[in-house]
């Protein structure tokens, strides 16, 4: 049948844990079994990257891009983004997400990458940097992580 098992047993020869392979869907998953040798929770690795606990969807895959800037989906709407970007010197200089996010987006946080950007502004397709004004301030660029849906 394409299974296959890692079984833990308790004293007296009783199930306790399991680890399992489902060779048709490719899945793996961890049960735990209470004292009587009943299943108490199982969770799943599924073939297409969701986790599921006990059935319920926990996390399902979804579409990424795994570079600098980038960005992955998950099953649920969630979206995370990032990016490295370029301030500008004292006037804001939009810098586009690789996605545009289709309903809202909760917030951008930035870590400095070079300097003192600051965000200025945010839309569902960028964020707007800032550093410092004047011909003596550097160049400055930050990191932006954003979320939305």
């Amino acid at each position: 049948n394409g299974e296959s098992a890692f079984v833990l047993r308790g004293g007296g020869g009783a199930v306790r844990s399991e680890i399992r392979y489902d060779g048709v869907t490719e899945g793996l998953s961890l049960r735990l079994f209470g004292g009587a040798g009943t299943l108490r929770n199982e969770i799943s690795l599924n073939a297409d990257g969701s986790i599921s606990i006990n059935g319920q969807p926990l996390l399902t895959g979804g579409e990424s891009v795994l570079a600098d800037p980038g960005y992955q989906v998950f099953g649920n709407g969630l979206i995370l983004q990032w990016l490295n970007a370029a301030a500008g010197r004292g006037v804001p200089v939009f810098a586009a997400f690789p996605m545009t996010f289709p309903n809202a987006v909760f917030g951008v946080v930035t870590g400095e990458s070079n300097g003192d950007a600051v965000v200025t502004a945010v839309t569902a397709s960028g964020v707007s940097l800032q550093g410092p004004a004047g011909a003596e301030a550097p160049n400055t660029s930050a990191f932006c992580l954003s979320i939305g849906y």
